[in-house]
């Protein structure tokens, strides 16, 4: 992979430039789009996801003091730096680097530990952002690698997973298939605005809504209905997080 290769060269030297060291390992995470399946899998439905080239890279250097230093090759996105020992993230403010901080206190959190080591890391990416090909999980996934990696510890492999029942399949390709991903150049600010939080409680009533409709309960469809247009409507007024 020569672009790949190119990128991380480059990186390197962003990296010395920027922290005055050479990192010591680099983290890959692709971003995804699903092939089947669009808000359904937190109903128990399931999706067929796939990666996709465009991926988040991470330079990382360890260092010993206990500060957590973030900065990335886009402009657009501010340096922060924090004590790993006191990682706090503002909900209230779509910053990148929450992110970040989301995918490194999962791991914390995974694995009940107390102290984290310090780290210098800068971050590179080329999925659009904003696009519906899962940037910000391409983030996440890669700040738990990083911190997996900087503490020496593994998770099993992920797997395509299905519910009702609970199953994970293969999923082999057909010979020669190819996917066409199309960027609308339309951007889309879930953490800025409220209207992905609307959509989760739009499914997850219409979910309900399907599974009464099999058991023919008509009642309480009814009143399934009744709550989801009074839900929707005080969510429009109302700028709710319900994640």
């Amino acid at each position: 992979m020569p672009v790949l290769y190119d990128r991380l060269l480059k990186l390197k030297e962003m990296f010395n430039s920027k922290f005055g060291s050479i990192p010591k390992f680099y983290v890959r995470a692709p971003g995804r789009v699903n092939i089947i399946g669009e808000h359904i899998d937190y109903c128990g439905y399931s999706v067929l996801p796939m990666a996709i080239e465009q991926d988040v890279l991470i330079a990382v250097e360890p260092v010993k003091t206990y500060t957590l230093q973030l900065a990335n090759t886009n402009p657009l996105y501010p340096d922060f730096s924090t004590s790993a020992n006191n990682i706090q993230i503002d909900k209230t403010k779509p910053l990148w680097h929450n992110y970040f901080l989301c995918g490194l206190k999962g791991i914390q959190e995974h694995f009940g530990l107390s102290n984290l080591t310090g780290m210098n890391c800068l971050v590179d990416g080329n999925i659009p952002p904003s696009s519906g090909l899962s940037s910000s999980s391409a983030l996440v996934c890669c700040a738990g690698l990083v911190t997996l990696t900087v503490l020496g510890r593994n998770l099993s492999k992920a797997k395509l997973i299905e519910f009702s029942p609970l199953r994970a399949t293969d999923v082999k390709l057909p010979s020669g298939a190819v996917f066409v991903i199309a960027n609308s150049c339309v951007e889309m600010n879930k953490a800025a605005t409220s209207q992905f939080n609307i959509r989760v409680m739009e499914c997850r009533l219409a979910a309900k809504i399907q599974f009464y409709l099999r058991t023919e309960a008509v009642f309480v469809l009814l009143t399934l209905i009744s709550l989801m247009l009074d839900v929707v409507l005080k969510l429009k007024r109302h700028r709710i997080n319900i994640c």
